[in-house]
C-alpha cells in the first residue's frame, strides 16, 4: 500500500476497535439499528473495493498531488487530498463511502454517475451493483480487467 509518494508498505491494516465492535455485534446479532447500516455500509465499501483491487486498481494512486505537506515540506501521514480525476482515484477513493454509505459527491465530482442498481437492505445484489459500478468506470476509460 502506498504509504506517501514513492514510498510503499506492505503489512496488515492496522486494528481498529470500532469495527471490530461491528464485526462482534454482526456475528452475535446484537447491533442495533444504527449499526447495521454502519455495519452494512463498511461491508459494502470493503465488498467494491476488493473487487477493484481484484481488477487491477491500486488501492491508492502513487501520486505526490494527492498528499499534504507539513510546513517543512515532508509529506503529512495519512493526510491525503481526494482526487481531482479520475486517473489519480484509487479503489479506495472510488468505493462507497464507508461511514455515510453511497458515493455522496465524490463520484460526481469525478465525472462520474452513481450506480443504478439500489442495493438491497441485505446486500443480495451487491455482484449487480458491482457490474454496475464496473460499467461506469468502464465508461469513463478506466482500463479494469
Amino acid at each position: 500500500v502506498i504509504v506517501r509518494p514513492g514510498e510503499w508498505g506492505r503489512g496488515r491494516f492496522t486494528p481498529r476497535d470500532d469495527i471490530a465492535r461491528l464485526w462482534d455485534g454482526a456475528r452475535r446479532g446484537t447491533l442495533n439499528k444504527a449499526q447495521v447500516k454502519e455495519f452494512r455500509n463498511l461491508m459494502t465499501h470493503e465488498y467494491v473495493e476488493s473487487r477493484l483491487m481484484k481488477a487491477g486498481l491500486p488501492y491508492l494512486q502513487d501520486q505526490a498531488g494527492l498528499w499534504r505537506k507539513e510546513a517543512d515540506g515532508t509529506y503529512a501521514d495519512g493526510g491525503r487530498y481526494s482526487p481531482k480525476s479520475l486517473s489519480a482515484a484509487g479503489a479506495h477513493d472510488l468505493a462507497p463511502n464507508p461511514v455515510r454509505g453511497g458515493f455522496g459527491t465524490a463520484w460526481q465530482k469525478l465525472g462520474l454517475r452513481h450506480p443504478e442498481t439500489e442495493l438491497a437492505a441485505d446486500l443480495s445484489n451487491i455482484d449487480d451493483f458491482v457490474k454496475d459500478v464496473f460499467h461506469e468506470l468502464r465508461a469513463k476509460g478506466l482500463n479494469l480487467k
